[in-house]
């Protein structure tokens, strides 16, 4: 037998503990059957004999076996489970980005009593939503993204609704002390993501053009972009200019932070503000005279991108799950950049209810879901970042074969910021990206749109 080493043999052994205990649980081992054999359980698990003999004595200290002299191990009547509910709050794009339930299949291996119930929670409104779910006992863990963990700190709701948690030792320091408030963790991390440059290799073989690579700045971008969508029905380059998560980044690489007036409101006359707005706007537009307005969600990039209609975008790691499928080769970079090498990070975790009946079994599944074995499985499915460093950066050869430079995000750790970086509340951000579509669309100056939001900040 060839010796497995410390991941493979901790994946059987889990492997084998989670069968056993499910088909005793389940009934398909009753009460007094006995288990196969230690040697067809070798075979069976492609585990060595010591290793066997450690994994039945767990369960005979769990209770679910007992050893028999010169006759093996048999099974104990176990009590009826009680079914516990836990209801789990997520975002829509959660399910397809941490691969979540292939993470919940694999829980109710190990705890069968437990069913996980998913809540799809809405993006607008999500405060209000989840204190109007948790007052009516619909929620018991739900997902946190960092732009709505600043939203409950604005209105001082962060210790009304959530758990304090104990810090994950092996996560990424900076996801868990973006969820920190006066020194305790309210959210813990599960998985991340910077905003990066995805190209199709294809086309900048064809044209000629070097890949993009750390030291491009957006004025070599517009060049290639010109060269690449040049008598062709395609953008060179396209990001969903309505998406927060995208313009946000132009303002971070030009140095904004906001400055208030002697009222407390928002200066909107700040030349890093105005220069970074423009540049957002004219970075489209300086291509093509084409629409940029045909698409009406963030993930329309990606559909733009696997039809070959655009040769570059604005996309996260996240959304590289909608690119998998893509027959033609593709690869990331970080950003260009100007003035600074910055990009927008984005984490989401998980949050549990104080109030919950059924708080233990939430906690145990977030535990799960931080711990060694589902950031394995999420980086095992999902081309989602795990927010433990060890799972994020293990050798994956299913991201590798798609996307040489999957790595790329432990080079550029240092450029990644927050919205936090602009001064701005999250209620102040949210009226933003609400007021700017008009200026988008070029249906309004950069001055009628100041003198139209100065009112409502």
């Amino acid at each position: 037998m060839n010796r497995p080493d410390r991941v493979t043999f901790h994946k059987r052994l889990e492997e084998m503990l989670a069968e056993l205990k499910a088909d005793i649980v389940s009934g398909a081992l009753g009460p007094g059957d006995l288990l196969p054999p230690e040697l067809e359980l070798t075979k069976r698990f492609r585990l060595s004999r010591n290793s066997i003999r450690h994994a039945l004595e767990v369960l005979r200290q769990d209770g679910y076996i007992e050893k028999v002299p010169n006759v093996g191990s048999r099974v104990l009547e176990m009590e009826k489970p009680i079914l516990v509910n836990v209801k789990f709050g997520v975002y829509r794009s959660v399910l397809r980005d941490m691969a979540l339930e292939t993470l919940i299949e694999a829980y109710n291996k190990t705890k069968p009593h437990v069913h996980i119930q998913l809540v799809l929670l809405p993006s607008e409104d999500y405060c209000d939503t989840v204190q109007s779910y948790m007052d009516h006992d619909m929620l018991d863990l739900l997902t946190v993204n960092n732009k709505h963990f600043l939203l409950f700190q604005e209105r001082g709701m962060l210790g009304d609704l959530f758990q304090p948690l104990e810090p994950n030792p092996d996560a990424y320091p900076f996801l868990t002390q973006m969820f920190m408030e006066e020194e305790r963790l309210f959210v813990q991390p599960l998985t991340f993501s910077p905003v990066v440059l995805c190209y199709n290799k294809k086309h900048f073989a064809e044209a000629g053009l070097a890949e993009p690579d750390s030291s491009w700045k957006w004025d070599q971008l517009v060049r290639a972009a010109k060269r690449l969508s040049q008598d062709k029905a395609r953008f060179g380059f396209y990001y969903f200019v309505l998406s927060e998560n995208r313009w946000s980044v132009f303002l971070l690489q030009n140095g904004v932070r906001m400055e208030r007036n002697e009222d407390g409101a928002l200066k909107l006359d700040q030349p890093d503000l105005i220069r970074g707005l423009e540049f957002a706007r004219e970075l489209l537009y300086s291509q093509t005279d084409a629409p940029v307005f045909l698409l009406d969600s963030e993930n329309d990039a990606e559909l733009l991108f696997k039809e070959e209609k655009a040769s570059m975008i604005m996309t996260t790691y996240y959304n590289l799950n909608l690119l998998h499928d893509c027959d033609f080769p593709f690869d990331i970079a970080p950003l260009p950049y100007a003035g600074q090498f910055k990009t927008l990070l984005l984490n989401i975790g998980a949050a549990v209810n104080k109030r919950s009946k059924v708080k233990d079994e939430a906690l145990a599944f977030l535990q799960y879901l931080s711990g060694e074995t589902g950031q394995r499985l999420l980086g095992r499915h999902a081309y989602s970042l795990p927010s433990s460093k060890t799972a994020a950066e293990a050798e994956s050869d299913r991201h590798t074969q798609h996307v040489s430079r999957f790595k790329l995000f432990r080079e550029i750790i240092p450029s990644f910021e927050t919205y936090e970086a602009l001064n701005m509340r999250p209620s102040e951000f949210d009226l933003f990206r609400r007021e700017l579509k008009l200026y988008w669309a070029k249906l309004e100056s950069l001055e009628q749109f100041r003198q139209r939001i100065q009112p409502l900040l």
